[in-house]
This record gives structure tokens, C-alpha cells and sequence, in this order.
């Protein structure tokens, strides 16, 4: 279950690292505030940082006289973070490069469409789609902001990360993908695979499982002691 609020008290919502900004690009999402298409737009920035990144981050949002439009949220607990994102009507990425964004599915996953920029490198830019948000070059950005604010009924962001998203979804892609090749090379397939989290493989999506394998990663802890060698903590 996510958080709902009727209420939304931001326009859009930018969750990025505060000890990480000149990657994160805080300055440009101060910028396109500024642009006139969206000079009445409330934001919300939600991140994780030293006390005095923070602080410095605030300070430029005063000099920038955004102090009355824009909210600075740091280091709260995960848990939190639905509650603070159905405040808001959507989400923007500017990163120069991630790996993958958890933020951009964490707007999806509480309702926000998200407007990513087209420079940033890394992502899967194919989650992004008329359910989900928008790409944009960096000069296209203020518009695109303010064109999803506009139409935001028109997107469907959780419906799609509940169809696309999540440990469950993607064992079964993997599950059905590695069946297949199985098959194609003439083996046997007796048990299907079963999902994690994203966490590691200490954090079994079904508590049930952690004991269904028990014996065998005692085993294998067993043999591990045995050969302090190995590169295996």
C-alpha cells in the first residue's frame, strides 16, 4: 500500500543526494524553476546529505529568492519518503549518469510521472513512456515540466510499475528467459527460480525460502570456514 493524499502541496519533486549535487544537478532544477513557463511552481527536494550540504544548498535556494517555492527535506527515514511523494504531482531526474534511479521508480511507484533528461546517462530511457513521464533534451526541459504538469491525468505511472516493476516481475522475465534456454540445450528444467530482492541474495522475497535453502548455504558457509583462501567473505 503507498501513502495517498488529496492534498498535493508541491508541483514537482527532485530526490537527489545532497553531498552529490554537481552530478545530481540541483543548480539546473533551481534554473528551470525559474523559467517563466513555470514561475508559480511549488518543489519539493527530498535527499540524503552532510549537515553543511545541506545548508549550502538552502543558502543558494535564498540568494536565487526561492525560498517561498521551494521546500528543502533531508535525511528522513526510507519508510517516510511515499509519504513526502504524494504530496507532490511529479517527479524530475537531471542526473548526469545513474546506474539505475531508485527514485524514478519510487515516483512511479507512488503515482508521479516523471520528466527525465535526455543527457542523463545509464538509464533505461524505455520506462519512460506515455504511462510514465517524458525525456527531454536539457533546452526542452522547463516545457516538458510543465506540459506533464498540465496533463498529468493522462499518465498511469503505478499501474505500470505494478505490471513492469519489483523482485516478482522480473524472476518471472528471468524465470522464463533461462527455462527457455534450458530447453533449446536439452535439459531438464525441474524448479523454477525464486525471487529476491534487491537487496542481495541474503534477502529472499519469501521469508519461506531462507529456510527451504538453509542446508545448502550452510554448506556452503561450512566449506567457505574450511578454505579461509577463497575471496569470499
Amino acid at each position: 500500500e503507498v501513502p495517498s493524499s488529496d492534498e498535493k502541496c508541491f508541483d514537482l519533486v527532485f530526490n537527489a543526494s545532497y553531498d552529490d549535487m554537481p552530478r545530481k544537478r540541483h543548480a539546473l532544477m533551481l534554473a528551470i524553476l525559474e523559467h517563466p513557463a513555470l514561475r508559480q511552481a511549488t518543489a519539493l527536494f527530498l535527499g540524503r546529505g552532510k549537515t553543511h550540504n545541506v545548508e549550502a544548498f538552502k543558502a543558494r535556494v535564498r540568494r536565487r529568492g526561492l525560498e517561498k517555492r521551494v521546500t528543502v527535506v533531508a535525511n528522513i527515514q526510507r519508510q517516510d519518503v511515499p509519504g513526502h511523494l504524494a504530496r507532490c504531482r511529479a517527479g524530475v531526474c537531471l542526473s548526469l549518469y545513474e546506474s539505475a534511479c531508485r527514485s524514478v521508480y519510487e515516483f512511479f511507484r507512488s503515482g508521479l510521472p516523471c520528466v527525465i533528461s535526455a543527457s542523463t546517462a545509464g538509464m533505461n530511457m524505455a520506462i519512460f513512456n506515455p504511462r510514465t513521464g517524458v525525456t527531454a533534451s536539457d533546452r526542452e526541459l522547463p516545457e516538458a515540466v510543465a506540459g506533464v504538469l498540465r496533463n498529468r491525468d493522462r499518465f498511469d505511472p503505478r499501474n505500470w510499475f505494478l505490471e513492469h516493476s519489483g523482485s516478482r516481475n522480473a524472476t518471472r522475465k528471468l524465470n522464463a528467459r533461462l527455462k527457455a534456454l534450458y530447453g533449446r540445450i536439452g535439459y531438464a528444467w525441474r524448479e523454477d527460480i525464486v525471487p529476491l530482492t534487491s537487496s542481495g541474495a541474503s534477502r529472499y522475497a519469501d521469508p519461506a525460502h531462507l529456510e527451504y535453502f538453509r542446508p545448502e548455504l550452510e554448506r556452503l558457509a561450512s566449506t567457505f570456514r574450511r578454505r579461509p583462501h577463497l575471496p569470499v567473505s
